[in-house]
């Protein structure tokens, strides 16, 4: 049973045939050509009304693929982290979005400038965006994934969905946990306009698939995906 419940996310998720070099460019939108305009307004707009502190930079790995998980409050998380880790790292970087904030018009042209969007149906079929996103890993690339699946209007963190950890353990891809604090205070789920506050960002230590794809082997995979979705949570929690 182990066996054969990895063997099908493996298979569901393509990671049993070469990766498609050109999915890269299939998400990359030309609108990306205004992203440093965009980021350069960001970043000076948020020293004047909400700096942002960085915690744990240190943390992220260097030359190598992995998967961003961060907590998520505020519509503006995405923004923050990617200034934050800066242009070289930004443009490797391939956020997850649910269907239902892509569809909308305004939100779609601002994603479309801020990131490569890998988009992702979470009521209906979310399978086809975790095998982009496993692509994305393999052609060594940072996937941001919001693994309580939609944003909290109380700030108070959610169940964690366990295809953060099937991604991690089947890609073979570290887990950097991050913790954004702030972020709902100055855009709450709703308003139009930015508030006044303060927002500080943790990167913690990266969780190595490595152990957990060895504990395959006596235990259950959905098991192991949990145990290394919870251990995420944690982690999280602990930066808060």
């Amino acid at each position: 049973m182990t066996e054969d419940t990895s063997y099908y996310w493996r298979k569901r998720l393509g990671l049993n045939s070469p990766p498609d070099e050109k999915l890269l460019s299939k998400l990359h939108s030309p609108l990306a050509l205004l992203r440093p305009i965009f980021f350069s307004i960001f970043n000076s707009f948020s020293k004047l009304f909400f700096p942002i502190k960085v915690f744990g930079r240190e943390n992220l790995p260097k030359d190598s693929s992995y998967i961003l998980a961060s907590n998520h409050a505020s519509a503006m998380d995405y923004a923050v982290l990617a200034d934050v880790m800066g242009p070289a790292a930004r443009e490797k970087l391939y956020p997850i979005a649910t269907k239902l904030f892509y569809d909308n018009l305004i939100a779609r042209f601002f994603m479309k400038i801020t990131a490569n969007i890998i988009r992702i149906d979470s009521v209906e079929d979310f399978f086809p965006a975790l095998r982009s996103a496993a692509t994305v890993l393999r052609l060594g690339k940072i996937v941001c994934i919001y693994p309580e699946g939609t944003r909290s209007e109380t700030g108070e963190m959610m169940p964690f969905r366990v295809g953060v950890g099937t991604l991690a353990i089947e890609a073979e891809a570290p887990l950097v946990p991050v913790y954004i604090k702030g972020s709902i205070e100055v855009l709450p789920t709703g308003a139009l306009f930015f508030r006044r506050g303060k927002i500080s960002v943790f990167f913690g230590k990266p969780i190595d698939p490595k152990p957990y794809i060895e504990k395959k082997k006596t235990m259950q995979a959905y098991d192991v995906y949990k145990e290394i979705t919870e251990e995420l949570r944690k982690r999280i929690l602990e930066l808060a």
